[in-house]
This record gives C-alpha cells, sequence and structure tokens, in this order.
C-alpha cells in the first residue's frame, strides 16, 4: 500500500490477537509493535529506554496502582511510531491514543470464551473453570488499565473500526479478512 497507515489491535486474552497482527504486519510489509515498542527511543540525554521497559514489564502492565507516567510514556511513543511509519501495534490503548488520525485503523479480536479456553489449555495445566477464571481476571485487568487513561470501556465496539471473531474466521482467516478491509477503508479515505 502506497498510503501511510496504522493499524491498531485490541484483543481478548488467548485470541491469538498478537500473532494476527504480526501475520497482518509481514503481508503488509511493516512493522508489528507490541511490548517491545518501550525499548525503540531514547530519552533526552540519548540513554536508552529499556530500563524503563524493564521497570514497567516488573511492575505489570495492567497494574494501575503503579507510576502515573507510565501511560503518558507509552502513549509517547505510540505516537511517534504513528508517525514515523506504517505499522500494526497492538494493544496498550493504541486505538485510543491515535484516535483522531485518518491514517489509522483500530480492529478488536475477540472470541467466545470455549475458544480461548482451549487454546490457553495448550499452554497452561488448569481445569476449565480455573482457565476461566484466568481468561477472566486477564481481560479484567486489560479493561480496568483501559478505562482507567481512557474514561470508556474496552469492550465497547464503537471505540474501534472493526470487531473481528477468532472463532469464526480462525487466525489465517482474521489476517486476511482484516487485509482486505485495510485495503478498502485506506483506498476510500485521505490521509
Amino acid at each position: 500500500m502506497d498510503k501511510k497507515f496504522v493499524i491498531t489491535i485490541a484483543r481478548q486474552h488467548y485470541t491469538g490477537g498478537l500473532k494476527i497482527g504480526k501475520l497482518l504486519a509481514e503481508e503488509l510489509g511493516v512493522h508489528c509493535y507490541d511490548s517491545e515498542m518501550f525499548t525503540l527511543v531514547s530519552d533526552d540525554n540519548g540513554e536508552s529506554k529499556a530500563a524503563h521497559d524493564a521497570r514497567i514489564k516488573g511492575a505489570g502492565m495492567y497494574d494501575i496502582s503503579g507510576e502515573s507516567n507510565i501511560f503518558e510514556y507509552q502513549s509517547q511513543i505510540i505516537r511517534d511510531l504513528a508517525e514515523r511509519e506504517s505499522c500494526v501495534i497492538v494493544g496498550r490503548c493504541s486505538n485510543y491514543i491515535l484516535r483522531d488520525r485518518p491514517d489509522t485503523l483500530s480492529v478488536f479480536i475477540h472470541a467466545p470464551e470455549r475458544f480461548r479456553i482451549k487454546r490457553a489449555s495448550s499452554v497452561h495445566y488448569m481445569t476449565d473453570a480455573e482457565l476461566s477464571q484466568y481468561l477472566k481476571r486477564a481481560d479484567d485487568k486489560k479493561a480496568e488499565y483501559y478505562e482507567n487513561y481512557t474514561g470508556l470501556s474496552w469492550y465497547d465496539v464503537t471505540q474501534y473500526d472493526l470487531s473481528v471473531d477468532c472463532e469464526k474466521h480462525g487466525i489465517r482467516g482474521c489476517v486476511d479478512y482484516i487485509r482486505k478491509y485495510v485495503e478498502m477503508y485506506f483506498s476510500q479515505i485521505e490521509v
């Protein structure tokens, strides 16, 4: 695609959203960023921000009781990436942070709980009931983090341009569907 664009992906836990984002970025010939984006910039003194990333990860990305400047730090990196290049950004309230940019398309990946439990069971040795609680806690943390910093509901479909069910489409189908939507979307707007 010859226009600069940014695709943001929010996703429920164990929907394959990061994998979808990486495959989509690869097919579109752009970078996909998630937590690694925090190592990409330097502060005013030229020092790497990787130390900050370690601090953030150690605190837990969705621990809203931590330092209040973490969100501003993330937001600035996301805005810098969006200004600099076409890319896919997974998570970190990126749809909200870039909501006023006409070159941005936001996607929410979701799936029914039974599908996500099946995916999670290949990695975690828990009962279905335990996995259900695990998924609920993970999504609740994401929702709480999003709502704390945006004042909006993470689950509100009006916050996204496109919502895709991974169970219905599969990973490959989601990538194809989003790619086609991206091509159509950006061919119709001026950026």
